[in-house]
């Protein structure tokens, strides 16, 4: 039977990819790695196997992969590259020492540019078959910023000058992630993942038919837009935008719009509400 570990399980994508991974594979073969004294409650409940550790923790780390044949590798929070490097090299040595077949990892649209990224993808091409998932930006900070801002003073705002923004929802990069762990014959490859352009002048529109009141877009400066205004400036410029519809591709439909990523947002809040 093959056997899956999903690392950084209770993160927002890994937690997805786990949950995804238990509707093709059965639960008994399926163990997340989680940090100590982490929430696991919603893992438990799916009845996948639980061990915890961290990615400088290589006794964990053994322990985890033991008679593991598959290994989705979710990459490192740490934004540091020297620190989110040594962290995935750890992984990587105890998954080939533990006998691991196929790795897929998360990486990001423009890793070559980015050496946290870059150089776990070669240290992966180097030591053991994988799949190299460049992911693009997520959907859910941009769709929740807008929410907040439109329900507190309807008016959503953004610095990409009315330029096409392009992100990927969570569900859907999960979902790509699964498809490759569980590929009958996979292949190392580079795939790389983006969602449909989305302009915020669409998303206002979206959000006042949702929320039943008038909701406009402004544009500002780029530290008036918070945490995401540098990338509303690469937006602005073009940067960001141009991805070949790989992920398309891998899921066999479209991915999931930035309005549906909001519509997904509302029912979250109306179900912690209830």
């Amino acid at each position: 039977m093959t056997t899956y570990l999903v690392t950084g399980a209770t993160g927002n994508l890994g937690s997805r990819i786990t949950r995804q991974l238990t509707r093709i594979s059965p639960v008994e073969a399926i163990t997340a790695l989680v940090r100590p004294g982490a929430e696991t409650s919603h893992l438990e409940d799916l009845g996948v196997g639980i061990v915890r550790g961290h990615y400088e923790d290589l006794g964990s780390l053994r322990h985890a992969l033991g008679g593991v044949t598959r290994l989705v590798l979710v990459s490192s929070p740490i934004l540091d590259p020297t620190a989110r490097v040594r962290q995935h090299r750890n992984v990587i040595e105890q998954a080939v020492g533990a006998g691991v077949e196929h790795v897929v990892y998360t990486s990001a649209l423009g890793a070559e540019h980015d050496p946290g990224h870059f150089e776990t993808e070669q240290a992966l091409e180097r030591s053991v078959p994988s799949t190299i998932l460049r992911n693009g930006l997520y959907s859910e900070p941009f769709a929740r910023r807008a929410l907040n801002e439109a329900v507190r003073s309807g008016s959503i705002t953004s610095s990409t000058g009315g330029h096409p923004v392009r992100t990927a929802s969570w569900d859907d990069l999960a979902e790509a992630a699964c498809l490759a762990v569980t590929a009958v014959d996979p292949q190392s490859s580079i795939r790389r993942l983006n969602g449909t352009p989305w302009t915020y002048d669409e998303l206002a529109r979206h959000l006042a038919a949702r929320l039943g009141r008038s909701v406009t877009h402004q544009e500002v400066a780029d530290d008036e837009s918070g945490p995401l205004g540098q990338l509303h400036a690469l937006f602005r410029h073009g940067l960001l935008t141009q991805s070949p519809d790989e992920l398309t591709g891998m899921l066999r439909r479209a991915p999931r719009s930035i309005e549906v990523v909001v519509d997904a947002l509302l029912g979250d809040d109306t179900r912690r509400e209830a």
